[in-house]
Parts: structure tokens; C-alpha cells; sequence
């Protein structure tokens, strides 16, 4: 971001696609560093964790 969005050069820089580094340049955009969180799959409760898996 700091050198004028150059998404291809960052994708390179990087070794993924073009579309995943503006993909995820948009979602910062939008919700800061908590859009960039990975939120598939199931989720356990806090309180079902273990003091490792926590």
C-alpha cells in the first residue's frame, strides 16, 4: 500500500495471484486488519477449548 497499490508487483513479490493481493487490499480497506481474519470452518466455543488449542 505504501507504494501506490502496485498489486502485480506485490502478487510477484509475494507468489500469489493478482487477484488475491486485491482481494485482500479490499477487504483492509474495509474493515482493517480484522477483514484479513480467516473465518472458515467451524469454531469451537471458548469455553470447549483446551488450554493448548486456546
Amino acid at each position: 500500500m505504501d507504494h501506490d497499490r502496485n498489486y502485480k508487483e506485490t502478487a510477484v513479490k509475494y507468489g500469489c495471484s493478482y487477484s488475491q493481493v486485491y482481494s485482500w487490499v479490499r477487504k483492509y480497506d474495509r474493515q482493517g486488519t480484522d477483514g484479513l481474519n480467516d473465518n472458515r470452518g467451524h469454531r469451537k466455543k471458548e469455553e470447549n477449548l483446551t488450554d493448548k488449542e486456546k
